[in-house]
């Protein structure tokens, strides 16, 4: 495990991600992502969640009738909260994406890669993208989550709490992430732009099926989004799903999701 993928792991080890989605404002990052992926997830599928954190979707997965769930996660912290939420209902082991030898060629449907594409260089998405493709069965699905780096751009420069000095966050805009050595989730995060991943769908003659933003420019008006009432969030929901494959949006959207085929 290369020192990059250690500053991952110790990242998700001392991070509270099974409560994550409690919080309204990050809500509508699950809802949107599951909207978005629900027409690849199908009864009787064999799927591969390979950084699944804490089970997020497992739920999810488990309500759209798939064969066989595979969880895997870096960290052992998340992969125990799995083994003790899900006993008997899926398989979850602490695995490296970067290296899925566990499984042979073509065993799964479909394959989710939610998390390491927010963390991972040039050169390790690519493999991680490569092992990915060996896992899945040819026609097979591979689901990409990422964060766009305008967004992070914009959000550092108009954030007072991170305080990070103006030179780095247009270093990180230049090269996807801030220079220098940090802890925490600045120091182990990547950033990609939309056109970034979709040459990587070229580089393995992948077909892009879709290429949406998950919740648009949410993290401009983050904190407004936890006073809203149930039915403001849905309509708010509604309206960020309605324009998730226009263009011009996905570089301001926290998080994006692309779908390939094999």
């Amino acid at each position: 495990m290369n020192n990059e993928v250690k500053r991952v792991q110790e990242y998700y080890e001392n991070d509270d991600e099974e409560n994550r989605f409690i919080d309204p404002r990050k809500k509508i990052e699950y809802i949107n992502t599951c909207r978005i992926i629900k027409p690849y997830i199908y009864r009787g599928c064999d799927l591969l969640d390979c950084a699944s954190g804490p089970g997020a979707y497992i739920d999810f997965y488990l309500g759209n009738g798939c064969n066989r769930i595979v969880a895997s996660d870096l960290s052992p912290r998340n992969i125990k909260i799995l083994e003790e939420k899900y006993p008997n209902k899926i398989e979850a082991y602490v695995d490296d994406a970067l290296n899925l030898k566990r499984h042979v060629d073509s065993s799964f449907d479909v394959v989710l890669c939610l998390g390491p594409m927010y963390h991972l260089r040039p050169d390790l998405n690519a493999k991680c993208i490569e092992e990915c493709l060996r896992v899945l069965k040819n026609d097979g699905v591979l689901i990409l989550a990422y964060m766009p780096r305008h967004f992070a751009m914009w959000n550092l420069l108009n954030n007072s709490v991170y305080k990070i000095p103006f030179g780095e966050v247009m270093y990180l805009a230049e090269h996807g992430y801030l220079p220098g050595q940090r802890r925490g989730f600045w120091g182990c995060t990547y950033f990609s732009s939309p056109e970034e991943m979709e040459r990587l769908a070229k580089d393995f003659n992948c077909s892009i099926l879709s290429h949406c933003a998950v919740d648009l420019e949410l993290g401009y008006f983050y904190d407004k989004v936890a006073s809203l009432s149930q039915e403001q969030l849905d309509v708010l929901c509604d309206y960020l799903y309605e324009k998730s494959t226009e263009r011009f949006i996905l570089g301001a959207s926290k998080h994006n999701v692309i779908i390939l085929q094999k």
